[in-house]
């Protein structure tokens, strides 16, 4: 395992995250820090229930951070807004139906 990114960094990426001239989505653990570096950006907290082998599942808050007015369903593509639940060891829905 490699070292956790230090908090200098984060702020480095939102920096960066800011001068794009294209979209961006990002999804990072949901804390007051990130939601403050972050803060400059559309926001929406969502719940993710992941498995590691055949551990038990475990629900955790997840923060999406997206470019300010990011269109939904011109961005994303459009399978990610599909209505059943995905197979594998990762789900989470959003406020706009879409699986994450």
């Amino acid at each position: 395992m490699g070292e956790a990114p230090a908090r200098g960094d984060f702020h480095a990426l939102a920096d960066q995250l800011s001068s794009l001239k294209g979209h961006f989505i990002l999804s990072i653990n949901d804390t007051p820090e990130m939601r403050d570096v972050f803060g400059a950006f559309d926001q929406e907290g969502v719940d993710l229930t992941y498995t590691i082998g055949s551990g038990a599942a475990k629900v955790v808050k997840e923060l999406i951070v997206t470019t300010p007015n990011l269109p939904r369903r011109t961005v994303l593509q459009e399978n990610f807004y599909r209505r059943e639940e995905p197979k594998g060891n990762c789900a989470a829905r959003n406020s706009y139906g879409a699986i994450m």
